[in-house]
């Protein structure tokens, strides 16, 4: 599956924003929120459940 990605695409776990979501509906959640902020193109990175600029972060 992961031979198939076009060359520059990263794949990470776990998957979903840090929103605290319990059971399948609110992970759910989280997955499709991380999919919107990615989808965005902000360059933000979260760390202990914070949203921070990647700079910030010490991340390029």
């Amino acid at each position: 599956m992961l031979s198939d990605l076009p060359d520059g695409h990263r794949v990470h776990a776990p998957v979903g924003l840090p929103i605290g979501a319990e059971g399948p509906d609110e992970i759910a959640v989280s997955i499709v929120a991380e999919f919107i902020h990615t989808q965005s193109g902000r360059r933000q990175a979260h760390a202990r459940g914070v949203l921070m600029d990647t700079a910030e972060a010490g991340w390029k």
